[in-house]
């Protein structure tokens, strides 16, 4: 991971992963190497970060044995070889690597203030000192480390976390910064590595600025000599007054000894590096000097560099530490200048690779005016658009790439970054002198990097979040089930096995649903079976953030937005009504630190999910432009209104599902009946008013409007409104607005108490209460979440725009709803105009579509569009199918029913008349869709019309004859 992050390239990264780095790396200093390439560092770097990562991955290895060797009366010489060998092969690698960066040439020249203080003449004996004082100082820690692990792994894990938290404060109060100085190396990896490695191997390279600084470096190996026979009497001490059975068997004189000479080893080995070392070089081991000051010294004095010479190169490579330890802003400033003249005339560290750093990190105001106006060209459409939303800018990529597949003829649309007009609105800088040109152009590049800065943010949340749902959420479920089926009393263990075999059955369930709900909407196998095996969220958040998803997908927002609410409402709100209930039965004893940790982490993944589902979507500028009477009520441009919306959001769903699983937990202990018919009650009373507001039951999912998938949305929907009510129900045709509100209010105000009123009484009632908690603590759990999820849904209403405030309590049917779009909208997800939009409504489920003479009127022109050329974009063959398979007859124009009706029918022996009447054709296609398929792929195939159908017709046309009727 350090390889590729630090940008060496594929092969090392390869070759570390084969455990061959080391040499690799060695080979590439010696120059033996010569065609091999080494990139993003140096190839001294290169090693000194391999030495380093070695350093790193033995110590927990050598920490484990010693810990056990303390736990033995007698160990055997094996073991006292095996753990002194190990520190002897760290303190040597430390050694090594040492000589390697304080002798190396370049080093010297770069950082001469620092590096330098082994001289040549006396290297052997500092080899020697260095040696003995690493192998001394981490012989003396492991020995403190295994006592106080044994006595007590709390205290040890407190010791850590309060020295970690000591030396952050004071690499922050040093540096002004927690940022590592090299921006390729992750800051929280790189600062515990440090904590690491001053902790077990304290090498000297550690006191260069921006890593320890010397005072801070000497002050923590004092700290760490004298902690060591601390930890030692207080481990003894710890291990025979808590643990009944003492778990240090090794003789505590025998540890004392060992401690005694390990230190006296370290104080040896530090005389010897003092008394060997430069003279001029000992101040760096004691003197406090940030990395910031010595950039700003080399920024004025030094000229070598490692590409290069002269004091452009120096600064050049000064740029390659983080923007924290640049020297001031005009210096900089002044520095750049020059970029057109490097242009015409590039240096030799003049690389792409600088260039692209640079103009990445460094601050806007230091830029040249041509360097911005170069951005500004490259990045004009995401820097006007103030609504700039990078998942549409996605979508218009795979569009693009659509068109130019089924139109190679045609001319390209414009590339982002491609020259823009003069005239458009972004261009309007130029009318400005240099200096409002200049300000002009870095308030667009801040507002550019900013969003893009959010956008980063936001992808690592979904990302984090998908492996959240899809891995972490699932293992420790099945670790609860494991626990629960193996680590139960004799009295419980059929109650307990039982309880893991239903938290088993609900992921199951959930899996299953996941992937049936992939394969009838048509995601493909590929989407199903990653849904089988538990990783839907992961390829649903992969299709959103690339520009590249897979085939099959077809709406990755919503199809992300479906995954989520199936993983809440059948998953992760099951999951933790389950455990809690598991939970109030056990007493203390009996409740282990993974129950509870599964419990809270269900509640924080509903609330994480509902509240970063609900930016997502809310934020979205197509779902804006589609829906914007509904989504939108999270501000957009006012950073601090957002962020208390989305706070008040978790809060109120975290909250209002504690409160949810009290209630329901107390009724499931007092009867399991209860509950079913409670539930089943509550479900019945919720579905019929949807029923009564929408006039349908089924769902409005084209694919998903079945009996059997409507039946999972509408438990999901009694679901999510029962336990972790996403305000995206307020959507019509799922809960809407009025009746998303009642739900809530009912929730909190009347069942919540009622259920933990009616599970007490019928628990006290029992000869054995099955609940392990009073009823006090019960009622005042209750209390402050209900309280709480008020306090939620108060920071909602009060920081949201004000104008979406009423989609949370208005009376708005799917089909109204429609209808109203029908008439006025004309933003489609393809193509724009109001054609393109209707065709987007009619992806809704055909229960919900406008009324029959609209259609009508609509359908009209199916004739233009079919004859333009090309086609509308949104004329697909999907949208025509979708029409034919599901529109009602009356409304398809003539044409298109004897385009349909008029082919060959029975092997040529029956043919349809070309001036059949209308209302023939429509029964005809009406009575054929029972029985046949339409192919929208072939709508000359042939069209399978029932014989008694036609025969019965043609006989009504005979009689109709002859009567002497007008036809």
């Amino acid at each position: 991971l350090t390889t590729y992050a630090t940008g060496q390239g594929a092969l090392p990264t390869l070759i570390a992963l084969l455990g061959f780095k080391p040499l690799y790396d060695t080979l590439n200093v010696l120059m033996v190497l010569d065609g091999a390439v080494v990139r993003g560092v140096t190839p001294s770097r290169a090693l000194s970060l391999t030495r380093y990562q070695e350093l790193q991955a033995s110590l927990p290895q050598v920490i484990f044995q010693s810990s056990q060797l303390v736990s033995f009366k007698e160990p055997t010489l094996a073991m006292w070889g095996s753990v002194g060998m190990s520190a002897v092969a760290v303190a040597v690698m430390g050694t090594i690597t040492e000589l390697d960066l304080d002798l190396l040439q370049i080093n010297r020249r770069l950082f001469e203030r620092i590096h330098g203080y082994i001289m040549k003449r006396s290297k052997q004996v500092m080899s020697i000192g260095i040696t003995l004082f690493l192998f001394g100082f981490m012989s003396s820690k492991l020995m403190a480390t295994s006592v106080m692990l044994n006595a007590s792994g709390s205290l040890f894990g407190g010791l850590v976390l309060v020295e970690l938290g000591i030396f952050l404060l004071s690499f922050y109060l040093i540096n002004g910064t927690l940022s590592f100085n090299l921006p390729q190396v992750s800051t929280p990896l790189m600062l515990l590595g440090i904590y690491l490695m001053i902790a077990a191997a304290p090498l000297p390279f550690g006191r260069f600025p921006g890593y320890l600084g010397g005072r801070m470096y000497i002050c923590s190996i004092i700290y760490f000599i004298i902690a060591n026979p601390g930890m030692v009497y207080f481990g003894l001490y710890f291990d025979g007054y808590y643990n009944s059975t003492p778990r240090i068997l090794l003789d505590a004189q025998v540890i004392w000894y060992s401690l005694g000479i390990t230190t006296a080893i370290t104080f040896t080995g530090l005389a010897i590096m003092f008394t060997f070392m430069s003279k001029t070089h000992r101040n760096t081991f004691v003197e406090n000097y940030t990395l910031k000051a010595y950039v700003k010294a080399m920024w004025e004095e030094r000229e070598s560099a490692g590409v290069g010479s002269g004091k452009a190169a120096s600064r050049a490579q000064l740029l390659k530490f983080d923007t924290h330890y640049w020297p001031e802003t005009k210096k900089v400033q002044r520095f750049l200048k020059d970029w057109d003249l490097w242009l015409e005339h590039p240096p030799e560290w003049f690389t792409g690779r600088w260039k692209k750093d640079v103009l990445k990190r460094a601050p806007v105001e230091v830029l040249p005016l041509s360097v911005l106006e170069a951005m500004h060209t490259k990045y004009m459409s995401q820097i006007y658009d103030e609504d700039h939303n990078y998942d549409d800018e996605r979508a218009e990529a795979r569009l693009k790439r659509q068109e130019k597949k089924a139109a190679r003829s045609q001319v390209s649309p414009t590339e982002p970054g491609s020259p823009v007009s003069p005239r458009s609105p972004g261009e309007s800088y130029r009318m400005l002198d240099k200096v409002g040109q200049q300000d002009k152009l870095i308030s667009y590049e801040k507002r550019r990097r900013k969003r893009k800065q959010l956008e980063k943010r936001r992808h690592f949340r979904m990302w984090f979040f998908a492996l959240l749902t899809s891995y972490v959420d699932l293992v420790s479920t099945l670790m609860v089930a494991y626990e629960l089926s193996t680590n139960s009393s004799d009295t419980s263990s059929e109650d307990r096995v039982n309880d893991a075999k239903v938290i088993l059955g609900i992921l199951i369930f959930s899996l299953f649903s996941q992937a049936g709900a992939a394969f009838l909407s048509d995601q493909g196998f590929v989407a199903t079976l990653c849904a089988l095996l538990g990783g839907k969220p992961l390829y649903d958040t992969y299709n959103v953030l690339s520009d590249r998803p897979f085939a099959a997908s077809k709406n990755p927002v919503k199809e992300l937005a479906f995954t989520q609410a199936i993983e809440v409402c059948l998953d992760a709100v099951p999951q933790s009504f389950q455990q809690c209930r598991v939970v109030v039965a056990l007493h203390a004893g009996e409740r282990s630190w993974l129950m509870w940790l599964s419990l809270w982490g269900s509640v924080v993944s509903v609330s994480y999910m509902v509240s970063a589902f609900e930016l997502d979507v809310d934020l979205s500028k197509k779902y804006r432009s589609l829906f914007g009477r509904i989504h939108g009520y999270i501000p957009s441009t006012n950073q601090y209104r957002q962020t208390m919306v989305t706070i008040g959001t978790f809060i109120f769903i975290g909250s209002y599902l504690i409160a949810k699983m009290i209630s329901v937990s107390v009724v499931r202990t007092g009867s399991g009946n209860l509950i079913a018919i409670w539930f089943a009650f509550e479900a019945i009373l919720l579905m019929s008013l949807r029923f009564l507001v929408e006039g349908e039951w089924r769902l409005s999912q084209t694919g998903l409007d079945g009996v059997a998938a409507s039946i999972v949305g509408n438990i999901c929907f009694c679901l999510g409104a029962f336990a972790a009510p996403f305000p995206y129900f307020r959507f019509p045709a799922y809960l809407g607005g009025r009746l998303w509100t009642t739900s809530v209010t009912w929730s909190l105000v009347i069942s919540n108490p009622l259920m933990l009123f009616v599970g007490l009484r019928m628990d006290s009632a029992k000869k054995e209460p099955d609940l392990a908690w009073d009823a006090a603590d019960f009622i005042m759990g209750l209390m402050l979440s209900t309280v709480a999820a008020l306090i939620g849904l108060l920071l909602m209403v009060v920081h949201m725009n004000a104008t979406h405030r009423k989609t949370f309590i208005e009376f708005l049917p799917l089909k109204v709803y429609i209808d109203e779009l029908w008439d006025s909208r004309t933003s489609a997800p393809v193509g724009t105009g109001m054609s393109a939009s209707r065709a987007h409504l009619l992806k809704f489920s055909r229960r919900y579509w406008p009324a029959l003479s609209k259609l009508k009127v609509y359908l009209g022109d199916w004739d233009s569009w079919s004859a333009q050329r090309p086609q509308p974009e949104w004329f697909t063959q999907d949208f025509q199918q979708r029409v034919v398979s599901n529109a009602d007859p009356s409304v398809l124009p003539r044409n298109l029913l004897k385009n349909l009706m008029s082919h060959t029918m029975f092997g040529g022996e029956l043919q349809v008349d070309p001036d059949m009447h209308d209302d023939i054709l429509e029964d005809m296609v009406r009575s054929s869709r029972v029985l046949s398929h339409v192919s929208m792929k072939d709508l000359s195939a042939s069209f399978a019309i029932p014989v008694h159908l036609a025969a019965r017709k043609f006989k009504a046309i005979e009689e109709h004859n002859a009567s002497g009727a007008s036809p």
